[in-house]
């Protein structure tokens, strides 16, 4: 499995973690992807979960790496910190950062939706929007039939898929 990500501060800087037996790690293109140099043997925790890689659009060598942890490079994937996990839910999944105001993030992961206006140092939790990740779905037969849901790291929920009232 292989993630991606081109960086905006420079189009032709590519970066990939790659899961791989022998060949794994995080690998950095100088020319849009033709030649490719091993910078580290940074990988994921889980790579069937996770293996998401994101570069920040103001800094050519920073890029954020989906895990248990977030993890960061500085310095184009030659060494990786912890981002951040104060405050906050580990499991992270998706990540936009601000392409005007690079140090904030938003992020979403098991525990929900995350703001940071310092690169991770610090969260907000966002708690008013009504959302999970849900592993699987299945219904019933009734009218209206339910939604049962088993949804990550909060059990499981069901609900009706529709009601009778017009509220």
């Amino acid at each position: 499995k292989i993630g991606l990500a081109v960086s905006p501060a420079n189009p032709d800087v590519v970066y990939a973690i790659v899961e791989a037996a022998e060949k794994g790690g995080f690998y950095r293109s100088v020319d849009g992807g033709a030649n490719w140099d091993k910078m580290s043997d940074q990988g994921t925790s889980s790579p069937q979960y996770y293996n998401e890689i994101f570069a920040d659009p103001k800094s050519e060598g920073r890029v954020y790496s989906m895990d248990t942890f977030m993890m960061m490079t500085e310095d184009g994937g030659r060494n990786f910190r912890r981002a951040g996990e104060k405050w906050k839910h580990v499991d992270n999944h998706a990540l936009w950062i601000d392409p005007s105001r690079s140090e904030h993030l938003v992020l979403g992961g098991d525990g929900g939706l995350y703001f940071s206006w310092d690169r991770g140092r610090a969260w907000d939790k966002i708690n008013n929007i009504p959302l999970t990740q849900f592993y699987d779905i299945a219904v019933d037969m009734e009218d209206p039939y339910q939604v049962y849901g088993g949804a990550q790291d909060t059990h499981s929920w069901v609900g009706p898929s529709r009601t009778r009232n017009h509220i």
